[in-house]
C-alpha cells in the first residue's frame, strides 16, 4: 500500500469504507450508524483460488486481503480493483 498515490488509495478507502473521502476528524472520526467509533482496518484472510478477490465490509470499515501466494499475484489483484474506478452495487456470497 505504501506505493500507492493518493488517488489509488481514495479508491480503496471508499471501497472499504463506502465513503469518498475521511471525515473532518480523519480516521479517529469514523463511526457506525449508532456512532461508535470503528476503525479501518486490514484483516489477512486465507487465499482461496475459487475467490481470490479483495473483500471489504463497508458497515465495519473492514478490509479481508487474501494471503496471496506472492507479491505479484496480491498487486495484480490490488491493481484490478483500483482500475475498476467505480464502486458499484452489494454482492451475495454462494
Amino acid at each position: 500500500m505504501g506505493e500507492l498515490d493518493q488517488q489509488s488509495l481514495q479508491v480503496i478507502f471508499q471501497f472499504v469504507t463506502g465513503m469518498s473521502r475521511l471525515p473532518a476528524g480523519g480516521f479517529n472520526s469514523l463511526n457506525k450508524n449508532r456512532g461508535e467509533k470503528l476503525y479501518f482496518t486490514i484483516r489477512a484472510v486465507e487465499y482461496e483460488k475459487k475467490n481470490p478477490y479483495i473483500r471489504a465490509f463497508t458497515c465495519f470499515n473492514r478490509l479481508h486481503l487474501p494471503i496471496y501466494p506472492n507479491i505479484a499475484t496480491m498487486k495484480k489483484y490490488i491493481d484490478s480493483l483500483i482500475e475498476q474506478k467505480e464502486i458499484f452495487g452489494f454482492g451475495l456470497e454462494d
